[in-house]
């Protein structure tokens, strides 16, 4: 498998995107497409391709046991690969459940510092985005 160039700590507060405004130059949608900025790229490397959204799967995925994943980030998200694809979801499956796993260990274990890891280790199998 090609390597690519990961952020290697992806989620979701660690990506900007913003919207050029409409209307200012004249009325009319602008056309301009959406400015994406990644924030944290101090590890960033070349790593395996599934890396990035098996983390960020995972990190939703703890957001969601934990009761703080915003709807709209997660509905977007499929949305977003249900419309446009994935080459990962679709041609790489096993891969990226094995990196979302490994994502998921390692949140546990980071988390198990923080506080109590009730109600943790019961998702590291779960698949709470499908």
């Amino acid at each position: 498998m090609p390597v690519v160039l990961s952020h290697r700590d992806l989620r979701e507060g660690q990506v900007l995107v913003h919207f050029p405004e409409s209307g200012r130059s004249g009325g009319g949608a602008d056309s301009r497409p959406p400015a994406v900025t990644f924030l944290d790229v101090d590890t960033a490397a070349h790593a395996d391709p599934c890396l990035d959204a098996a983390n960020l799967l995972a990190h939703l995925d703890l957001a969601l046991v934990r009761g703080a994943a915003p709807a709209a980030l997660r509905a977007g998200l499929r949305e977003g690969w249900a419309v446009c694809g994935h080459p990962l979801l679709d041609s790489q499956p096993q891969r990226l459940a094995l990196w979302r796993t490994a994502a998921r260990l390692r949140l546990v274990a980071v988390h198990a510092f923080r506080g109590p890891v009730r109600n943790l280790t019961h998702w590291i199998g779960c698949r709470a985005l499908r």
